[in-house]
């Protein structure tokens, strides 16, 4: 479920939408209904959606006509764990499930059951158990009988672990919440989003630019002096005046899970989201970045269910589980040759094992081939460039140690510095040694070659020709053969310490960069379960502010706000000047309005 896109949702959501029109399937349906809605998730794959959402404790189980699961919660569910779809996105999404009439916004009823989808979804996706409500919290067992005694069994198993362990194992065992908390938890994240992210950081860029304490304590009262005035004024409800439905917009929905409201019950929330976020995607999907075009996002709306363009254009090229198949056969079959370039025939072998006959996929799969090939070779043999590099280090290395040791052992390095030079005499020995092996003058020895001139044992001949070749090309050039062939208690000529110490800096953040790269490349192919601390975006890790705060600046906007329509005009700010009790009132209130009118054409919301 991690990997299907946004389209495979969509897709399945229109097709749930003409099945409930047509009365075959709704909200809760059966196993085999998941077949008609999900046509991409083959019996294994719904019969495991029925264990994990239906209630159940093993495959067995499981009875196609008899077992229900809820929609609406596998759908919140796979679009929220999954790791290509954008975090925007998924929240347009299962906002869309629980708006049906497509207002792109939700009132507390609708919030609720968003609230309760979110929880149930997951908790089933993760294992645990959805208690009824009014449920005890600590598990019970039911009587035996003969059709449910593994069922007793495990419910045995389950109260003794629970009742055993000490509190702080015990969560393990505890179960999700109930149907009436989470109503309860609803109703007060509901209040809590009541004022909205551009709200807020207009209040505090008012509060902000004003310099002394008496302008903001003057602000201050403004507002809540504006706030008793509002709710005096405000008509009563009564048995003939139809009160007006609250609704909250997806922008302001989106604030709150992306934790910019500041809330404290939204950090669960938003970890959720921030822990399934696609990879390296989080900076780019923060809404504080930059602004998006209204008509360009996604909205999920029983009407239509349009796709973004870019993720169908993604979606494209999601491979299909056949082709996966044809891949990992192709692979195997290449590890086990220790070889990537294969002819066609090899190729066309390994597809038909699979049982693909794609054309095009056989030649997308060559052509992986032949870049994996180029990759290994590529790290089994260094080029040239790094073949002069690690010559240079070798010849500046004071000890056949590695560079580590060297370091690690200050009178090794001390032995090697008060070492005779080689003197130019054997240097030229050594050199007409080479010349004579050299006899095509290409400017190496091959290892053959070489084996036959020393002789002697083969097991020593090849533990000194290994230690010398560090290229492992079976050739020896001319560095690596002056080093082999230096006698013991002489050095070759080398540069002075500081060049020396220089390419040894230079040498290690080499290794660091390379090290580097690898663990980047590791964590792009790291399984999904593997916790990324890139995914989480700096807005998580900002500070919460206060329960007290966050009254006080509901409080301002309410007062602020004299015809309560949601925003701050400029006549709004204009028909309170007299209650700031300092002598610059007007030219504050003024500033104030410019403020308020930079943040929209119409005022600040």
């Amino acid at each position: 479920m991690q990997n299907r896109t946004l389209g495979f949702w969509a897709k399945s959501f229109s097709r749930w939408q003409v099945l409930r029109k047509q009365q075959e399937v709704s909200d809760r349906c059966t196993v085999a209904q998941l077949e008609k809605v999900f046509q991409g998730f083959a019996r294994p794959r719904c019969l495991e959606l029925g264990k994990l959402f239906g209630g159940v404790r093993s495959l067995s189980q499981v009875s196609f006509e008899k077992t229900f699961v809820s929609l609406p919660e596998i759908f919140t569910a796979g679009v929220l764990m999954s790791e290509i779809i954008s975090s925007t996105n998924k929240l347009h999404f299962v906002f869309g499930l629980v708006d049906p009439e497509g207002k792109t916004s939700l009132s507390q009823k609708e919030f609720s059951i968003f609230i309760q989808n979110f929880i149930h979804g997951l908790s089933c996706a993760f294992g645990l158990c959805i208690p009824c409500s009014g449920a005890k919290e600590e598990p019970k067992s039911t009587a035996v009988s003969r059709g449910n005694f593994s069922t007793l069994l495990m419910q045995r198993r389950h109260s003794s672990a629970w009742a055993n362990c000490d509190e702080q194992h015990r969560i393990r065992f505890a179960h999700a919440p109930t149907a009436d908390s989470m109503t309860l938890i609803a109703q007060r994240l509901y209040t809590k989003t009541g004022i909205s992210r551009k709200v807020a950081r207009t209040i505090v860029k008012l509060h902000s630019t004003l310099q002394n304490d008496a302008d903001k304590a003057a602000l201050v009262a403004a507002v809540k002096a504006r706030q008793q005035s509002s709710l005096s004024a405000r008509p009563a409800t009564t048995a003939g005046v139809r009160s007006v439905e609250q609704r909250l917009p997806f922008p302001v929905l989106l604030d709150w899970c992306f934790r910019l409201v500041q809330d404290p019950l939204a950090i669960p929330y938003a970890l959720v989201i921030e822990r399934f976020c696609p990879r390296e995607s989080s900076k780019d999907d923060n809404p504080e970045n930059f602004e998006v075009d209204e008509s360009h996002i996604f909205h999920l709306s029983p009407a239509s269910a349009a796709v973004d363009e870019r993720e169908a254009a993604a979606a494209q090229y999601m491979p299909s589980r056949a082709d996966v198949l044809a891949a990992r056969y192709v692979y195997n079959f290449a590890a086990e040759q220790n070889y990537f370039t294969l002819t066609p025939a090899e190729l066309e072998h390994q597809m038909s094992e699979a049982r693909h006959t794609d054309v095009e996929y056989a030649v997308r799969l060559q052509t992986a081939c032949a870049q994996a090939e180029e990759i290994r070779s590529k790290q089994r043999k260094p080029s040239w460039a790094a073949e002069k590099f690690l010559g240079c280090v070798r010849a500046l290395s004071a000890t056949p140690l590695p560079l580590g040791d060297a370091e690690a052992s200050p009178h090794v390095r001390e032995a090697f510095k008060t070492m005779p030079v080689l003197p130019q005499q054997e240097k030229d020995k050594i050199m007409q040694d080479f010349a004579r092996l050299d006899v095509e003058k290409k400017g190496f020895v091959e290892v053959a070659e070489l084996k036959r001139v020393m002789g002697g044992n083969d097991v020593v001949t090849d533990a000194l020709i290994g230690e010398y070749d560090a290229s492992g090309d079976g050739v020896i050039d001319k560095n690596e053969f002056f080093a082999m062939m230096c006698p013991p208690g002489y050095k070759m000529e080398t540069s002075e310490d500081k060049e020396g110490k220089m390419l040894s800096q230079l040498l290690q953040a080499y290794m660091e960069e390379e090290q580097q790269r690898v663990c980047l490349e590791e964590e792009r192919f790291a399984p999904a379960g593997r916790l990324r601390a890139a995914s989480v975006s700096l807005s998580a890790a900002m500070p919460i502010v206060s329960e007290e705060k966050w009254e006080q600046w509901n409080a301002n906007f309410r007062h602020l706000d004299q015809d309560s329509d949601g925003f701050i005009s400029a006549d709004d700010l204009r028909c309170f000047p007299g209650v700031f009790h300092s002598s610059n009132a007007r030219d504050l209130t003024a500033h104030l309005y410019a403020l308020a009118w930079s943040c929209g054409t119409a005022g600040s919301s």
